[in-house]
């Protein structure tokens, strides 16, 4: 029996925003004052960059002048763009409300982050991280490729103007519950550049809905699972969607409700001693 998605969590992670506090670098500055900071309330689900037009705005007059392209950082970590904004936080932004975010015009890091010179990239983006996390779980894009054209539009345009019925109209179309046989993760590690996603199948051979501590004990060992009256726990920080659950909780039902706009389920992992 397949889990139909609860609405109230559904529509919770949707409208849940990380409000930033934009700061212009002082190595940008064209002058001694330093100009006010900029607030904003981005969506969990969103990207950074989509966001850069009114900061690059508030920011660039500030700036004698512009040769790079934009990039920002939290606490010295560049932050990958193409990584959702609530992941971001929950990786770098040791729960600080507003999140401090220091704005870039030079100094691009191209070691360290992608191009992203315009809105035509991030969508290009979205849209390939969706074929791979249903690929993952059906093992086709089938779909997703039988979308008409305006499907395919209401499907970016949801995500890039916060259009959540928009949005999902089109993205329940793709859900094919006789053949989900695995869910889409990708776990995320501070100051670790190598992105972890992998397969994982939501039931044993015997039919039993596999757990979230059984995903950290295969694919992550350093990080250790023990148990405490027969409850699995561990020392490190685990979050999906800016909560921590409990490591007894079932992978279906965490992939049905706390899946990204992208249809991949990001797990950040924090050290120990990081909160």
């Amino acid at each position: 029996m397949m889990m139909t998605p609860d609405t109230q969590i559904i529509n919770e992670v949707w409208e849940s925003t990380v409000p930033i506090i934009f700061t212009l670098d002082s190595s940008d500055l064209a002058q001694s004052d330093k100009p006010p900071a900029y607030y904003l309330s981005v969506p969990r689900y969103s990207y950074i960059t989509l966001f850069t037009g009114p900061v690059k705005a508030y920011f660039q007059e500030y700036v004698p002048s512009i040769n790079d392209e934009m990039w920002f950082d939290s606490e010295g970590n560049p932050l990958k763009w193409h990584y959702p904004v609530g992941v971001l936080y929950d990786t770098f932004g040791r729960q600080q409300i507003p999140w401090p975010i220091t704005v870039h015009f030079h100094g691009f890091p191209s070691n360290q982050l992608l191009s992203c010179p315009d809105v035509d990239t991030i969508k290009s983006h979205f849209m390939n991280t969706l074929k791979e996390a249903n690929y993952i779980k059906y093992g086709n894009i089938n779909k997703l490729n039988d979308l008409s054209v305006l499907e395919t539009t209401d499907l970016w345009a949801g995500v890039f103007r916060n259009e959540k019925d928009r949005f999902w109209k089109i993205n329940q179309k793709l859900v094919d519950k006789a053949l989900l046989n695995n869910v889409a993760i990708r776990i995320i590690r501070p100051h670790q550049n190598i992105l972890l996603q992998q397969p994982f199948q939501i039931r044993s051979p015997e039919g039993r809905e596999h757990t979230l501590a059984e995903i950290l004990e295969k694919f992550v060992p350093d990080v250790t699972v023990t148990r405490q009256n027969g409850l699995p726990t561990t020392a490190h920080h685990i979050i999906i969607q800016g909560i921590v659950p409990t490591l007894d909780m079932s992978l279906l039902w965490l992939t049905t409700n706390l899946s990204n706009m992208d249809n991949f389920m990001y797990i950040v992992i924090l050290p120990s001693d990081s909160v």
